[in-house]
């Protein structure tokens, strides 16, 4: 049986793996390294592959959903694999968000398949030369 925070952070994560695509912004190298970050995480998270999944989460984001939830980050997406229909795993494959960059930090940004398909918002930041998620999919 699922806690009660890990089922909120599951439905987090599903709303973040069911997304529709929308078209990028530009072509910079950051812009398209950020990008990569996004939809490898999304396509990960859909199929239940913690260990890709996880590895695009900055550690304080990863420490926060595994605090939130009670369990390793490799759990939690691998359960929320088991709740994605293989249709949006499909779907998913199909992503490619918008990002905008703001100098180290960035947005991406893209619409979800369920419900009112609202435009869900991933926020990374530039570490060591590298992007990671540093605040999971939100609403707007």
């Amino acid at each position: 049986m699922l806690w009660p925070a890990r089922r909120s952070i599951l439905a987090v994560l599903a709303v973040a793996a069911c997304s529709l695509p929308v078209v990028g912004c530009g072509s910079s190298g950051d812009s398209d390294q950020a990008r990569t970050v996004v939809k490898d995480f999304l396509s990960a998270a859909a199929k239940g592959d913690g260990t890709k999944a996880c590895a695009q989460l900055a550690p304080d984001a990863r420490k926060l959903l595994e605090s939130q939830t009670g369990a390793s980050c490799d759990q939690v997406v691998r359960e929320l694999g088991t709740h994605t229909p293989a249709s949006q795993r499909s779907q998913v494959d199909q992503i490619d968000p918008k990002v905008t960059i703001h100098g180290s930090t960035a947005t991406a940004t893209y619409h979800g398949v369920t419900g009112s398909r609202q435009e869900r918002t991933i926020t990374l930041q530039k570490t060591g030369g590298q992007w990671k998620i540093s605040q999971l999919p939100s609403s707007g």
